[in-house]
């Protein structure tokens, strides 16, 4: 029986699974869901900010509330994996169990474990900024989205490059689960804005030569690798599949 994913029809926080299952050669299904413009609201529905327009995101609540979701998964929430009898959600726990399976960067030296852990939590704290901005959202306003770059996204990206340094992979030497989020991340951030990585050579060493990793690249040639949607349809930037900038 194949592995299950289950997240929003966008790159988001499951686009680095993705990529981990095709490199891993697993037999899985891409289930997505959708939000669309509401036509009024309700309990199932998203509201950004002080934006007038709500976003129908019943396609996912109705999964999230019906039984086969209650009874077997603990935290019912987005991205969720299902394998066999085994129902688990948080994306990094998703990308744990996957890197377990199939027993990628699992023999790891005592500074590249720390190096991951340090690294998974840096990298959480980073990209929610980043994401916040993207949506809006009061405490990281779009309007003010040079300054948020300036002050925080670059020192951030020059922090992240000094850690990597010289080392192929963020652990170190051996490729990881965490490599797999560390691109993804660095991806739609270059796409939002490639200027933002002028000068930082590790993370721009890193990304090109993960790209070129054979099962790497096959998954970019093939049609599960979506460009974009980066994020939901309500966000000020990523929310369409040819990432269209309007500034």
């Amino acid at each position: 029986m194949p592995m299950e994913l289950g997240y929003w029809n966008i790159r988001g926080l499951a686009g680095g699974i993705r990529m981990l299952l095709e490199y891993c050669g697993a037999d899985w299904i891409d289930t997505q869901y959708e939000v669309v413009q509401a036509a009024s609201s309700s309990d199932m529905t998203i509201k950004v900010g002080d934006r007038a327009t709500a976003w129908d995101a019943s396609q996912w609540f109705n999964a999230k509330n019906s039984p086969e979701f209650q009874e077997n998964f603990d935290f019912p929430n987005l991205p969720w994996l299902k394998d066999g009898d085994v129902h688990i959600s948080q994306s990094n726990t998703v990308f744990q169990y996957i890197a377990r399976k199939y027993k990628i960067g699992q023999d790891l030296s005592d500074t590249e474990a720390w190096r991951i852990d340090l690294a998974k939590d840096q990298l959480g704290d980073f990209r929610l900024g980043f994401l916040m901005m993207l949506y809006d959202m009061p405490s990281h306003p779009w309007a003010e989205r040079e300054t948020y770059c300036k002050n925080t996204l670059i020192p951030n990206l020059e922090q992240i490059d000094r850690f990597i340094g010289a080392n192929t992979y963020v652990a170190g030497a051996t490729l990881t689960w965490v490599d797999f989020m560390f691109w993804e991340t660095f991806d739609q951030m270059h796409r939002f804005d490639d200027s933002l990585f002028s000068g930082l050579e590790n993370i721009m060493r890193f990304k090109t030569h993960f790209e070129s990793l054979p099962k790497v690249k096959a998954f970019f040639d093939s049609d599960k690798f979506m460009v974009g949607p980066i994020v939901n349809k309500m966000a000020l930037w990523g929310g369409d599949r040819e990432l269209k900038k309007s500034w």
